[in-house]
């Protein structure tokens, strides 16, 4: 076991026998930013792993909601594809039918279809080296096939982020209307390889959830709201591309 597995799990017992921790956030965040907050981490966007060479991950102990593993814009002819993304095939906001929204998840295999009007599918292309998004009809016609991430730039991310993973698990209590976390399981894993990676997504075990909206209010009202396109896996399948540690 290395010295950042001992570390982390040194830290979590102290917080583990604490009978409970007060939330310092509202909302579905507060679970993580609290425990990270607790280990002295300081929030961040960054593509480097939370604590040292480890990915925290924090979940509500009753959830079965996927795991965003990371983020990673795709590229496209300019360096505007999200926007035009949202340009192109985005649909009305829901707050604010002037604004657009385009929001789905997208498969290798799984025919989901998007505001009624589209169907998001990956192809993986070794001998180009990309991952390519198909935007394609309801028909199964392709509209745009020029849509892509580099696999390099995959790896990189996923083999720096995740090389290790911990998965934190904790249930929130109420008390005279303050939310509180008792944070109870914490399990390391560690990475296998990009194949393997490559592999879920072929068979839809991964998928990529996008996620693009517009501000319909405050000082960047029109503005796109990128909200990050996520490579995702559901909890029950986290053995399919790690190793128990």
């Amino acid at each position: 076991m290395n010295n950042d597995i001992k570390l982390l799990k040194k830290e979590f017992n102290k917080i583990k026998n604490k009978e409970l921790n007060k939330s310092l956030r509202k909302g579905n965040t507060g679970i993580g930013y609290t425990f990270e907050t607790l280990i002295n981490k300081k929030e961040n966007t960054s593509f480097l792993p939370d604590f040292k060479s480890i990915e925290i991950k924090t979940k509500l102990g009753y959830t079965n909601k996927p795991l965003t593993l990371f983020c990673l814009s795709p590229k496209g002819a300019t360096n505007f594809i999200t926007k035009e993304i949202l340009n192109k095939y985005g649909y009305p906001n829901k707050n604010n039918k002037k604004y657009k929204s385009f929001k789905g998840d997208i498969y290798n295999n799984k025919n989901n279809i998007i505001a009624n009007r589209y169907i998001l599918k990956i192809k993986i292309k070794l001998e180009e080296n990309k991952l390519f998004l198909h935007i394609l009809d309801t028909s199964l016609n392709i509209i745009d096939n020029t849509i892509y991430w580099n696999l390099e730039e995959l790896k990189n991310r996923l083999t720096t982020k995740l090389k290790f993973l911990a998965i934190i698990k904790g249930y929130p209590y109420k008390r005279n209307d303050i939310m509180y976390y008792k944070y109870t399981n914490l399990t390391i894993y560690k990475l296998k390889n990009f194949n393997t990676f490559l592999s879920l997504l072929e068979k839809d075990i991964i998928h990529i959830t996008i996620n693009l909206d517009t501000f319909t209010s405050g000082k960047r009202i029109g503005e796109i709201h990128d909200r990050g396109t996520a490579f995702r896996i559901n909890l029950n399948n986290i053995e399919d591309l790690f190793i128990k540690v």
